[in-house]
């Protein structure tokens, strides 16, 4: 069901996707190398910036 409060939020998360090797990559940077989840995500983003902002259009 819908939330028809935060109808963004659920088509976001609808459309999310991040395959298992990308979700990998990012753990690995915070379990193996130490980032912080923070910064990784800021990476993440930056450089996916179309296909995240296409998630909440």
């Amino acid at each position: 069901m819908v939330n028809p409060n935060g109808p963004g939020a659920y088509k976001a998360i609808r459309n999310f996707k991040v395959d298992n090797a990308e979700m990998g990559d990012m753990i690995g940077k915070i379990d193996l190398d130490g980032a912080k989840l923070e910064d990784v995500v800021a990476d993440w983003m930056k450089s996916n910036e179309s296909r995240w902002k296409a998630w909440i259009k």
